[in-house]
């Protein structure tokens, strides 16, 4: 791949208080869009997050984008939109409790949020709660909604609660090691609790509607089928272990993360959203992260659904250091997070195409396919076929990366 290949822009230092005029491309290739997600191939990286934070910026001041989405619980999601809006309590305590997967621990998400509040911009998790290990923090909402409106049918959501609990855990980390434990009976009960609880919120939508409104019964029904969706996360995953050749579809979390998107769209008909999501969930066409399993991700979703008006922004770099993570079943979370070192680019990826440079935006729309054309993507600590072309609008690229500071000091997650 050749710099004639794809238009390639340059970019200045990755800080979100930089001028912002050499995003200039970035907005045009973004235009008229109303949902736009800026990527990482892997979780807490200083840069990734300096990187969307500037992305968002320029979205907010010179696009008119309104709401930021994040990869982390839906329920959860709400303590954060309370401090941006009331700025009540202390913002560590605020970022641990209001996002999942350990995403409020990094300094530069505190920074993004910060901004986010003195800009008035919307915050929403966007994904299953508990970081996708338990169904409770989306049960108990439910449970609060009903107990206001019709008390009567808080049983349900007691059973529901009762039969997912023997799998709940704080992270996906360790909930499928307890599901796998469970007997198939158990199983299916945890299944068909939260069947009906979702199927009670569906059916009574018109009454609850009358009594709550209907905006407040849309957030109670989806944080039901959060559940829902959380109990198939379990199904899938232990279907995938048990079957290490599994290729059954894995698209639980990118299912309900879509429309988690499109609840904020019908909700707020002027929104505009940016996400922030891993690459693999934004990205364009079917993630297969090893090959043989099959994710039908959320920018698949999305752009089948919003056309032009969804744009995928992948974000990768060329070497440094990442974090990796170690499942030990330690604390509640069931891991550890730790820095671990970046493999050399290999031959066909994207980031060996374009050598250390950066950082630089590439306009894949005009990219120019040929046959020597990058097909795979750097995914955490390994590179997952990718048609790179294909499964994004733009991509930032970045010479060097390094875990945000509370990685690289190891410690036990609890």
């Amino acid at each position: 791949m050749s710099s004639s290949t794809v238009p390639t822009h340059p970019l200045r230092d990755v800080g979100p208080s930089d001028p912002l005029d050499d995003l200039a491309p970035f907005l045009d290739i973004v235009g008229d869009a109303r949902v736009v997600a800026v990527g990482e191939n892997n979780h807490h990286v200083r840069e990734f997050t300096r990187v969307r934070h500037r992305l968002t910026r320029a979205l907010v001041e010179h696009a008119g984008f309104t709401h930021f989405g994040l990869e982390s619980g839906f329920p959860e999601g709400f303590t954060v939109e309370r401090w941006l809006r009331d700025g009540v309590g202390d913002l560590a305590e605020v970022a641990d409790a209001g996002t999942t997967f350990l995403h409020g621990r990094a300094t530069e998400l505190r920074d993004m949020l910060t901004w986010m509040r003195e800009a008035g911009v919307h915050f929403t998790g966007l994904d299953l709660p508990s970081s996708a290990g338990s169904a409770a923090p989306a049960i108990d909402a439910v449970r609060r909604y009903l107990n206001a409106i019709e008390p009567e049918a808080v049983g349900l959501a007691d059973a529901a609660l009762a039969a997912t609990d023997v799998y709940a855990a704080g992270s996906n980390a360790l909930s499928p090691v307890r599901y796998a434990d469970l007997s198939e009976q158990m199983r299916d009960a945890a299944t068909a609790a939260v069947s009906r609880l979702l199927a009670h919120m569906e059916s009574l939508r018109p009454l609850h509607s009358a009594r709550s409104g209907p905006c407040a019964q849309a957030v109670a029904e989806h944080h039901a089928r959060g559940a829902w969706w959380l109990d198939q996360h379990q199904r899938e995953l232990h279907a995938m272990t048990a079957a290490p050749r599994h290729t059954g579809p894995l698209s639980s979390r990118d299912t309900y993360m879509t429309r988690t998107v499109r609840l904020l769209l019908d909700s707020d008909p002027s929104a505009k959203i940016v996400l922030g999501l891993h690459n693999g969930h934004l990205q364009r066409t079917p993630f297969t992260p090893h090959g043989e399993a099959v994710v039908i991700p959320v920018g698949q979703q999305l752009a089948a659904a919003l056309g032009t008006e969804y744009v995928a922004v992948g974000v990768t770099a060329h070497g440094g250091t990442t974090t990796g993570i170690t499942v030990d079943g330690s604390g509640d979370f069931g891991a550890t997070l730790h820095e671990a070192a970046l493999p050399a680019p290999e031959t066909q990826s994207i980031e060996h195409a374009l050598g250390a440079t950066g950082p630089v935006l590439l306009d894949l729309r005009r990219a120019e396919h040929a046959d020597e054309t990058p097909s795979s993507l750097r995914h955490v600590d390994f590179f997952a076929p990718t048609p790179v072309f294909d499964a994004f609008d733009a991509l930032v690229h970045l010479p060097t990366i390094q875990p945000s500071s509370f990685v690289t000091e190891p410690v036990t997650t609890t």
